[in-house]
């Protein structure tokens, strides 16, 4: 695992929020353009596996896993 926030974290890393443990998605993209004005790479878009889709700090994510390739 990584720490949070870590600057390592790639599309399709399978990631928990750091506020909730259990609740984990994937990483679809770095500095989404909706955010990247206000927050360059410091956002990121996450697809949890409950279906939902946010906008999330990369400061407020745990790696859990790094996509192999």
């Amino acid at each position: 695992r990584t720490a949070y926030g870590d600057s390592s974290m790639k599309v399709g890393s399978l990631v928990q929020s750091r506020h909730d443990p259990g609740y984990h998605g994937v990483v679809m993209e770095i500095g989404p353009e909706q955010t990247r004005t206000d927050h360059g790479r410091k956002a990121c878009r996450v697809q949890w596996l409950d279906g939902d889709e946010t906008f999330e700090f990369v400061k407020m994510l745990e790696v859990v896993s790094e996509p192999t390739s």
